[in-house]
């Protein structure tokens, strides 16, 4: 649930999609507001079978009116339900987003940054742009000996495969400038 909003994630509905990702190779990221979901998330693996490249990676989305509360103590419950291997990054809306990238950092996890969850940098000041709040994480996570990964190193990570811009034509990268003839 999202405030005054409920997810409705039928099952049929969940499978279907879940087999999609499988059918067109997309490495599928799992976002989990509640314990439920955790559960639910569980049951479709169990089910299904491991998504395409064979990696589990969960978001926990932490702090949001009727999901779980943006807390150590959730984090670590929402942490011991994933599946063993799975890797995780986490994201605390509003003013939970300090508390639960700290939480995150030291519990293992990933970071998960952006105005979509978070609009005010600090007590009064609002984000200026979605790049304040990646130079923040990584500060955060260099300050717990968790420096940031690279590009290729998160691909790695999380199987997911390098693509290469579409082409048009001959060598022509799609959004490339066009040569004069």
């Amino acid at each position: 649930n999202f405030g005054d909003d409920v997810f409705m994630n039928p099952w049929p509905f969940m499978v279907e999609l879940y087999r999609r990702t499988q059918e067109q190779r997309v490495v599928p990221e799992f976002e989990l507001f509640d314990l439920g979901q955790v559960t639910a998330m569980r049951r479709l693996l169990d089910s299904c079978g491991e998504p395409y490249g064979g990696h589990v990676h969960c978001d926990l989305v932490m702090g949001v009116p009727g999901g779980m509360p943006g807390t150590a103590s959730a984090l670590v419950a929402a942490v011991r339900a994933l599946p063993e291997g799975a890797t995780w990054s986490a994201t605390g809306v509003g003013r939970t987003s300090l508390p639960v990238a700290l939480a995150a950092l030291s519990a293992g996890g990933h970071l998960r940054v952006g105005m979509e969850d978070t609009l005010t940098f600090a007590s009064g000041r609002p984000v200026r742009d979605n790049a304040e709040l990646v130079e923040r994480a990584a500060q955060l996570a260099t300050l717990a000996q968790r420096p940031p990964v690279t590009p290729p190193a998160a691909r790695d990570m999380l199987g997911i495969e390098e693509r290469r811009p579409a082409t048009v034509g001959v060598g022509t990268a799609v959004g490339a400038p066009l040569e004069e003839s």
